[in-house]
Formats: C-alpha cells, structure tokens, sequence
C-alpha cells in the first residue's frame, strides 16, 4: 500500500471493512511504499494494529519500497537483497497457506 500522509490510503481501509469475510484469519504480508527514503514504514505502523484487530496472521517481516518512483520494473536492475527478502516472504507465505496453520 501507498503512504498517504503518514497512513494508509481510505480506500484501504474500505476494502478491510467491507470484504472482511473473504479473508478473515488468513495471513498477510504488507508491502508498503513511497516517494520518501523511508519506504512507507509510517503505514506500517498505522495499519499494523488494524490487521491484528481484524484477525489476519501479519508475517512477521514487511517489504519497503523507498523512492518508488527510481524503482525499476526490471528485475535484473533490482538489488539482489531486495529480491531475497522479497522471496524469503513469498516463500513464508506460501508455507502459511498451504500448512496446517490455517486449515
């Protein structure tokens, strides 16, 4: 999700409220981003007590995306630890969904 001043955008938390049943306890990773140099961490902090409120398994590392608009769509110019935290969470989140964990 985007920084939208310090939070989270509204249409956001829309969807949370309005579509709460089609994800009710199931996990979730937060990617957030922004313009700045601090990658969106300010919604993290904001949205991070709402989804625990709301019952949804946050993994325990999110992805930040600083300076989004110098952020390349081609990922051989993607730094290397980027990809790796990148798939170290896909690959827990794989392991949440297809687990005992939540069935």
């Amino acid at each position: 999700t985007p920084e939208y001043n310090h939070g989270y955008p509204g249409e956001l938390k829309m969807l949370l409220d309005q579509e709460y049943d089609a994800y009710a306890g199931k996990p979730v990773a937060i990617c957030t981003v922004s313009r700045g140099g601090f990658g969106g961490v300010r919604v993290f902090e904001n949205l991070l007590p709402v989804l625990h409120y709301l019952g949804l398994h946050v993994l325990r590392d999110p992805i930040y995306v600083s300076k989004v608009d110098e952020f390349s769509e081609d990922s051989a110019k993607v730094d290397d630890k980027f990809k790796e935290h990148v798939n170290r969470i896909a690959d827990e989140m794989l392991t949440f969904s297809v687990g005992e964990k939540f069935a």
